[in-house]
């Protein structure tokens, strides 16, 4: 295949046809959720229950897989290199994030993101830590306060008397 080849501009389908794809598939998971999963025990919540987080899920993904199925469009390579980079190395950084709250508890996780994101995004200096900072207390707030959801004391927490006592709150 020609270098030519690969810098045209013509429409390219596969997009679509992906997009398609995901769709469908999570178009079949959603009719399957009823048969593949059971209710959950007690009053513990509607984000505790085993069906809801696929369904949230599978719904945004069917949704939004349509709608991009419908509205995707010739992308310039460039634009669409750097785009995904960068949403590839914010994906590894959540993950790595979602790993470190085992060891570090979800505050201190959270800061742990939202530093490495905002300075991503191009932030630095006290801007970098306020924004840092100020959406770590947001997610704190929604999770704690907002949804009741509370994590496990993390390892690190664990290691000493006077970190048990700070441990609960980060």
């Amino acid at each position: 295949m020609s270098q030519d080849a690969l810098s045209t501009t013509e429409p390219r389908p596969a997009g679509r046809w992906l997009f398609a794809g995901l769709a469908l598939v999570a178009g079949v998971l959603l009719l399957m959720i009823g048969r593949q999963t059971q209710p959950g025990f007690g009053n513990t919540g509607w984000w505790n229950e085993p069906r809801n987080g696929p369904l949230v899920a599978l719904s945004l993904l069917f949704v939004f897989s349509t709608l991009a199925a419908i509205f995707a469009g010739p992308a310039r390579h460039d634009r669409m290199d750097r785009e995904s980079v960068l949403a590839l190395v914010l994906s590894a950084g959540f993950l790595g994030a979602v790993w470190l709250i085992g060891i570090l508890g979800y505050g201190l996780s959270v800061l742990c993101f939202t530093v490495f994101a905002a300075f991503l995004a191009g932030f630095r200096g006290r801007r970098l830590a306020w924004v840092s900072l100020g959406l770590t207390l947001a997610m704190v707030l929604l999770f704690r306060e907002a949804l009741g959801l509370w994590f496990p004391r993390a390892w690190l927490f664990q290691q000493a008397p006077w970190l048990t006592a700070i441990g609960r709150y980060l």
